[in-house]
């Protein structure tokens, strides 16, 4: 490989870099917007009065806005799973492999992870949150039925 073809290919493995970390940066503002508006939901149900409809149009809503957050997690996962991909390929011809270095130091590579990915944790905040709503929509409808 000649040296501007190595220089190519640092300036492409540091944009693929770039653009991981950007999609890195959307995924946080995405949790950053979502925990707030499912709290201003939550708390929406102890200001309304028990036998209101209201609390099981709040529910459902608040399942809705549950599943865009879970198909947003999903989405970006697979952008940097891909964006990733290519970056450990770019760097089987540059003199150092970081990225394929920490996949090793973490067991990523080998199935045995070292701490649980955080698209798991969001994925598991955005589910629970889910049912959550659920479990509000199913206790309020009950009230409403039996009052």
């Amino acid at each position: 490989m000649t040296d501007d073809d190595r220089s190519d290919r640092v300036l492409m493995w540091q944009t693929y870099v770039q653009t991981a970390e950007n999609t890195s940066t959307r995924r946080e503002a995405i949790n950053r917007y979502m925990v707030p508006v499912h709290l201003a939901m939550m708390a929406s149900h102890f200001v309304l009065p028990l036998n209101e409809l209201p609390h099981i149009v709040i529910g459902i809503v608040g399942m809705a806005v549950s599943y865009l957050w879970i198909a947003l997690l999903d989405a970006h996962r697979k952008i940097n799973d891909a964006k990733y991909d290519i970056i450990i390929a770019l760097e089987e011809d540059l003199p150092c492999r970081p990225f394929d270095m920490e996949s090793k130091s973490t067991g990523i590579d080998t199935g045995l992870r070292k701490y649980p990915p955080l698209t798991q944790l969001q994925n598991r905040a955005a589910w629970t949150v889910f049912v959550v709503h659920l479990l509000v929509i199913v206790t309020y409808a009950l009230a409403w039925t039996l009052a």
